[in-house]
């Protein structure tokens, strides 16, 4: 418990670049110091996460563009190494195959036995680096753990699965009440306004589903199943 306060009220201070992908939040260390898996990733467990591990393109390139909005400057450091077989790399934390190796040009190259792995974007190249694990750099923190710690529900969480859950139920109605009325309505006459326009109800879902989400919403199994693509896709936006 004394870890999740210290979290709350200095991992500000620690952690910079705070960014919500997936459900999890980002953070980057502030301080530049020579790096060590295993004293960075113990740091990052206290904090109730762990040192970043890509697992696909998507969030490969969400952590390349969470570098580039950082203050200061790099190395990020990844928990990816291959400390225990040259070439074989894998995720500190958890041992596992690392998933998701998108290299810059050249790398990996092992120049003077390097065996931790960073992220790099300059106006050149984009791609992870193989790198010495003590030099002095920056770490990539991935959190999933501190609402479950404290039992806080996210509210944008929240949000988007209640107005899942009503639009839903509101496509199943048959009585044309005017809820559905009013969502579905279209102006005959006359034209929006120029200039970006104000977000309407329906436009989440049907960037989701399509035109035709009420009638895939009356198929209760099926939305159920679509609901979480449409949480991530609402937390991203407003995070």
């Amino acid at each position: 418990m004394f870890e999740l306060f210290s979290f709350l009220f200095t991992g500000y201070v620690e952690y910079d670049s705070s960014h919500v992908y997936r459900g999890r939040r980002y953070h980057i260390s502030k301080v530049h110091e020579p790096f060590n898996l295993a004293k960075m990733n113990g740091r990052c467990k206290q904090h109730g996460g762990y040192l970043v591990q890509i697992d696909d393109r998507d969030e490969f390139h969400f952590v390349v563009g969470l570098t580039a909005h950082a203050k200061g400057r790099g190395p990020y450091y990844t928990g990816i190494t291959d400390e225990e077989s040259e070439g074989h790399y894998y995720t500190y934390n958890d041992k596992k195959n690392a998933q998701y190796l998108r290299w810059r040009w050249f790398q990996p190259d092992n120049w003077h036995n390097e065996d931790c792995v960073s992220v790099e974007k300059t106006v050149f190249y984009i791609g992870l680096n193989d790198i010495a694990c003590g030099k002095s750099g920056r770490y990539i923190l991935k959190c999933s753990e501190i609402r479950k710690r404290i039992q806080i529900q996210d509210i944008v969480d929240f949000v988007a699965k209640q107005k899942w859950k009503w639009d839903g139920h509101m496509a199943r109605l048959k009585d044309n009440r005017w809820t559905l009325r009013v969502t579905e309505w279209q102006a005959r006459n006359g034209k929006r306004s120029r200039g970006r326009q104000a977000r309407r109800w329906r436009d989440d879902i049907v960037k989701t589903k399509g035109n035709a989400w009420s009638r895939d919403a009356r198929d209760r199994d099926e939305w159920r199943r679509d609901a979480e693509g449409y949480i991530l896709q609402w937390m991203d936006r407003v995070s």
